[in-house]
């Protein structure tokens, strides 16, 4: 998902406004709702579209789902591979294996797809699990 410029407007009733344009034309935003009011009301937007929670969930998801066998790129993100950080930072890069879809999870405020991934080297294995579209990516 690419990150655009956000251009946010605070209303005088404390209602909270994202926008896509400098003209405040288009309401937009993709790590929240667009528009939040003090009541709790929030409102979904995605180019200007309305959108149901999960709709929006839906539309902000990255679409990349990976067979079995596939082979994949590795691309380490973040830190959030608690005691495996330093095998995450070893296989940076490095060309793995898609063993099983793990789990479905919900992420902050995106659902995302883990997988069981395998790195084979001629010593051996390492088996950790990753998330499509963030840590994964098709083999260029």
């Amino acid at each position: 998902m690419i990150k655009n410029t956000q251009y946010i407007v605070k209303l005088a009733i404390g209602e909270t406004r994202y926008y896509k344009d400098e003209n405040h034309t288009i309401l937009h935003r993709e790590d929240g709702p667009a528009i939040e009011h003090p009541s709790g009301n929030h409102k979904y937007f995605f180019n200007n579209v309305m959108l149901t929670h999960e709709r929006w969930l839906e539309v902000i998801t990255p679409k990349q789902t990976f067979a079995n066998g596939s082979l994949v790129s590795f691309a380490l993100r973040d830190g959030n591979f608690d005691n495996m950080l330093s095998i995450a930072l070893a296989v940076n890069g490095d060309v793995c294996t898609i063993v099983a879809l793990a789990t479905a999870h919900e992420l902050g405020n995106k659902n995302m797809e883990y997988y069981d991934i395998r790195f084979d080297y001629d010593y051996g294995s390492i088996t950790m699990n990753a998330v499509s579209g963030y840590h994964l990516f098709n083999v260029k």
